[in-house]
């Protein structure tokens, strides 16, 4: 399991952990250079009582904000936290103030969560290249915190054509087994829609979901997922059926 980026690094190593049953994910903290604040953006199933704080290079963080101070170690549960509030966060060692930095918790509601690692542990070779493939794992969780699935991936690749070239990528993935993702029905080959070009987010799962109704052979299901893509939030995606021969 990864969780430091660079060991020794108060920030770099900054790291969150989120336990349910027998899953373990591990979370990096998003930074927006535009505000100079690290987001913290939590999967609907996970509430701060089962999320750990993980750091290197420091003895505590002590978290400063809604005029209250919160003194964290390593590996304690962040329930002291308040979602949506944001805090000064301080990295203490030896009484010394190594680093600090302003940090913010986000909660998502009610979506389920698909964590993509590479074998990596980058995504730099696919979103360099559209037709390059590589092998990974993956595990999807749903809001409730029921483990949907959790297998190889055969491999994670770039998909789109003028879409391609922005920031926020949509991908193609192979699993290494049929699975049933989220009640569309079994298969290996699933897409995942960025929805870039949609700032209402809404058009493709409209459009699907009419043509389901009105009866089209071969309209895709489609559910929205939080994307984690190397223990990093990538923003919210549509998880589609590929259109392909089969019996599904």
């Amino acid at each position: 399991m990864i969780r430091l980026s660079r060991k020794g690094d108060c920030i770099q190593s900054l790291s969150f952990i989120v336990e349910e049953g027998a899953v373990e994910e591990v979370l990096i903290p998003f930074y927006c250079e535009s505000e100079d604040i690290y987001y913290l953006f939590l999967p609907s199933y996970s509430n701060a009582a089962n999320v750990s704080l993980y750091f290197e290079g420091a003895d505590k963080v002590i978290f400063e904000g809604m005029g209250e101070t919160h003194e964290l170690r390593k590996n304690m549960k962040i329930q002291s936290l308040q979602f949506d509030q944001v805090y000064q966060a301080s990295f203490v060692k030896n009484l010394e103030t190594e680093a600090k930095i302003q940090f913010e918790i986000m909660h998502s509601a009610n979506l389920p969560t698909f964590f993509i690692t590479t074998e990596s542990g980058s995504m730099e070779n696919v979103d360099a290249d559209k037709e390059f493939g590589e092998a990974g794992n993956c595990v999807l969780i749903d809001a409730d915190g029921t483990l949907v699935c959790a297998d190889g991936l055969s491999h994670i690749s770039g998909r789109g054509n003028s879409t391609w070239y922005y920031p926020k990528k949509s991908y193609g993935i192979k699993l290494k087994e049929e699975a049933d993702l989220l009640g569309m029905g079994s298969a290996r080959s699933w897409i995942l829609l960025s929805n870039v070009e949609d700032n209402t987010y809404l058009r493709n799962k409209i459009t699907y979901d009419m043509a389901i109704e009105a009866g089209m052979t071969g309209a895709p299901e489609s559910r929205y997922v939080d994307l984690y893509l190397n223990n990093e939030y990538h923003g919210m995606y549509l998880l589609c059926e590929k259109i392909e021969a089969g019996e599904n």
